[in-house]
């Protein structure tokens, strides 16, 4: 399926001039940035969850069934790195 066709690619690079670039960066480690944290609030019949998850249902589900309460009285706030790398799946 075609969703959309703009401009004319071949004849855009015909005329283009190559740039070539060499890119060195040092060795990263694969990890996440924050630490392995939560913070939840519980009042007027809600729980409401701040988390750096990948997954939000599956704490979102476990939190409601602890607390006695439908899933959708959970709402889960996602912090905004959450780069868990699998870490938080849960």
């Amino acid at each position: 399926a075609v969703l959309g066709e703009a401009g004319d690619a071949a004849a855009a690079l015909a005329g283009a001039t190559p740039v070539e670039a060499v890119y060195e960066l040092p060795w990263l480690a694969h990890a996440c940035m924050e630490p392995m944290s939560a913070a939840a609030h519980f009042a007027d019949g809600r729980l409401a969850l701040w988390l750096p998850t990948q997954a939000e249902t599956i704490p979102r589900d476990v939190a409601a069934d602890l607390a006695g309460l439908a899933p959708e009285r959970v709402p889960v706030h996602r912090t905004l790195a959450r780069g868990g790398f699998g870490r938080r799946a849960e």
